[in-house]
C-alpha cells in the first residue's frame, strides 16, 4: 500500500473546491472567460484528476487563491490522518478511483471537507485581490455597456429604416455564409498566435479568437470602419465594431489597466465613427515596461462564435495595412449540400 495518495486527494480536491468557489462567482458576475477556464478545469479535477487546468487557469494566476486553497488541504489531510487511508494502486485522485482507497469512507469524508472549505472560503472572500477584482469588473461593465450600445445600435438602425422605407439587409458582409473577410494590423509590430500570451482568457480563446501583437509602434488604429463600441478611461483597451459586422477587441498590454491610465492617450469617443487607419489610443512601451507588465497586445473577433472560423496569421513584422486575421462565414449546411 501507499499513504501518500490520499494527502494528495485532499491536496487536488481543495484546489478542485477553489476552482467551484471561481466558478459561482463567475456564473454570478457573468464573467465568461473565467466561467469557461473555472468549468473546464473543474470537470478535468473531479473525473479526471487532472489539476494542472485548475491550477494554471486560475491559482497561478491569482494572488488570494493559495490562502482559500490551504486550509482545505489542512482540513483533508487531517481527516486522511484520522482514518490512515492508504492506496492499494497508483490512481488519479478523482471522483472516479476512490474504490483504491481504504477505508475508502475516510477518503470519501476527507475530500470532500477539503471540496467545501475551499470552496466556501472562496465564496465568502473572493479569489482574487483587490487590483484583481477591480480590473474584472472595469472588464465586465465594458462588456456589457458594448451589449446595451449595439442594442441601442439595433434599434435605431430598424427606426431609421422604416422611416427611410429602407429595407436593412439580413446579414453584415461578413456574416453573410461562405464570406471570408481579412483584417489588418491595428498596431505595428510582430504578430504571435493567440495561444501565447501569458494570459489564460486570451490564449484560451475565452474570449474569442484571433492574434497577439508585440508592439514596435505606439499607436492603435482602425484596421476598417466601424464604430467605437467602448474604449476605457484607463485607454489600455478599446472595442470596435466594423461595418463587415466584426466585432473586435484590441487589448494593449497584459494587466496594464492597473497603470491607471499612466502612459496612455485616448484619441477617441465612445460610439464614435472611425475609418480605416483613425487612430484610436496613443500609448508609451518604456513605460509600461518600466511599469512591469508586458506590452504584448491581444487583437480579439469577440464574436467569433458567429463565424466558421477566425484564423491567425502570425508574422515576424506586420506593418499598417499587412494582414494578421482571416474570419470565414460558417456555411449553412443547405448551401453546403449544394455544393
Amino acid at each position: 500500500y501507499d499513504f501518500i495518495q490520499g494527502p494528495m486527494g485532499a491536496w487536488n480536491f481543495a484546489c478542485f473546491g477553489v476552482v467551484a468557489g471561481v466558478f459561482v462567482i463567475s456564473v454570478r458576475e457573468r464573467n465568461k472567460g473565467m466561467r469557461q477556464v473555472s468549468f473546464g478545469g473543474l470537470m478535468a479535477g473531479l473525473f479526471g484528476g487532472i489539476s494542472e487546468p485548475s491550477l494554471y487557469g486560475v491559482l497561478l494566476r491569482f494572488r488570494k487563491t493559495y490562502m482559500r486553497l490551504l486550509p482545505g488541504c489542512l482540513v483533508g489531510g487531517v481527516i486522511m490522518g484520522f482514518f490512515d487511508v492508504k492506496a492499494s494502486a497508483f490512481v488519479f485522485t478523482s471522483l472516479l478511483t476512490f474504490p483504491a482507497m481504504d477505508p475508502w469512507a475516510g477518503y470519501l469524508f476527507g475530500i470532500a471537507a477539503a471540496f467545501v472549505t475551499s470552496m466556501l472560503l472562496v465564496l465568502f472572500f473572493d479569489y482574487r485581490g483587490k487590483d484583481e477584482k477591480a480590473e474584472v469588473r472595469a472588464a465586465l461593465a465594458a462588456e456589457q455597456d458594448a451589449e446595451r450600445d449595439a442594442e441601442l445600435d439595433q434599434e435605431q438602425d430598424a427606426g431609421q429604416d422604416a422611416a427611410s422605407g429602407v429595407v436593412a439587409p439580413a446579414a453584415k458582409p461578413a456574416l453573410v455564409p461562405g464570406t471570408v473577410t481579412v483584417l489588418t494590423t491595428p498596431v505595428e509590430g510582430r504578430v504571435i498566435p493567440l495561444s501565447e500570451v501569458d494570459d489564460p482568457a486570451f490564449s484560451s480563446g475565452a474570449l474569442g479568437q484571433g492574434v497577439a501583437v508585440e508592439p514596435s509602434g505606439d499607436t492603435v488604429v482602425a484596421p476598417a470602419d466601424g464604430k467605437v463600441l467602448t474604449v476605457q478611461k484607463t485607454g489600455h483597451a478599446v472595442g470596435l465594431r466594423l461595418d463587415s459586422g466584426i466585432e473586435l477587441l484590441i487589448h494593449i498590454g497584459i494587466d496594464t489597466v492597473k497603470m491607471g491610465g499612466e502612459g496612455f492617450e485616448v484619441l477617441v469617443e465612445k460610439r464614435q465613427r472611425v475609418e480605416a487607419g483613425t487612430p484610436l489610443i496613443r500609448f508609451d512601451t518604456e513605460k509600461i515596461r518600466e511599469a512591469g507588465y508586458s506590452t504584448v497586445t491581444p487583437v480579439v473577433v469577440v464574436n467569433s462564435r458567429a463565424f466558421g472560423s477566425v484564423e491567425g496569421m502570425p508574422a515576424p513584422l506586420a506593418a499598417f495595412g499587412d494582414d494578421i486575421v482571416t474570419v470565414t462565414a460558417a456555411v449553412s449546411s443547405d448551401a453546403a449540400a449544394a455544393r
